[in-house]
């Protein structure tokens, strides 16, 4: 049982570190979205580098592997949490990819990809929450670490069951920490942007 999830994690992770960013920037502009913007593999910064049409397959692909990794661990998963491994780890692949030497996207949508076959009610409540957090704070990823965090709550309030429960505080501390990382970047770069400028 135990070399099976074994199998089946570093199956998941090795679909999530596919770059579909990457990927489109490379073919439909000539160049690596990572050199732009934000420096990530994501929807966003691949419209930024790209144009709206590989930012689009972008997000299809990136939703698309967390829909087909719980997909696997339905097909052949041994334990009732494989789902919770298989989700985990295509998110954690996403946000680490090995063939990008660990600079991938922020796992967001490949998370909504795993949330909406999973637990679709909590999806449902972190799109809402998103929104209206972001129209708060003015800020994506802050808004996204305080649903992150508020979605292990609603899934328990909900009622899921306990493997659902594990793969929400799963999702939650990748995403957690793969924003906060980002968050702790932006401050710095934002005091040394402000150390020079009163130098």
């Amino acid at each position: 049982m135990g070399l099976q999830l074994l199998a089946l994690g570093l199956t998941a992770y090795l679909l999530g570190s596919v770059p579909f960013g990457f990927i489109f920037g490379r073919l439909f502009a000539k160049r690596d979205i990572r050199t732009l913007g934000s420096g990530h593999t994501g929807t966003l910064n691949a419209w930024r580098g790209a144009g709206w049409l590989p930012a689009a397959l972008t997000l299809l692909g990136d939703v698309g592997k967390g829909g087909a990794a719980i997909w696997i661990a339905r097909r052949y998963g041994w334990s009732a949490y494989a789902t919770t491994v298989a989700g985990a780890m295509v998110i954690a692949g996403h946000c680490w990819p090995i063939w990008l030497r660990f600079r991938g996207g922020m796992g967001a949508a490949t998370a909504a990809g795993v949330g909406l076959t999973i637990i679709p009610m909590v999806f449902g409540f972190a799109i809402v929450s998103w929104v209206a957090w972001s129209i708060v704070l003015r800020h994506s990823p802050r808004a996204i670490s305080i649903t992150t965090l508020l979605a292990p709550l609603v899934t328990w309030w909900m009622g899921y069951r306990p493997a659902e429960l594990a793969l929400a505080l799963a999702i939650c501390i990748i995403i957690f920490v793969r924003h906060t990382s980002e968050l702790s970047r932006h401050y710095e770069r934002f005091w040394i942007d402000a150390g020079r400028a009163g130098g």
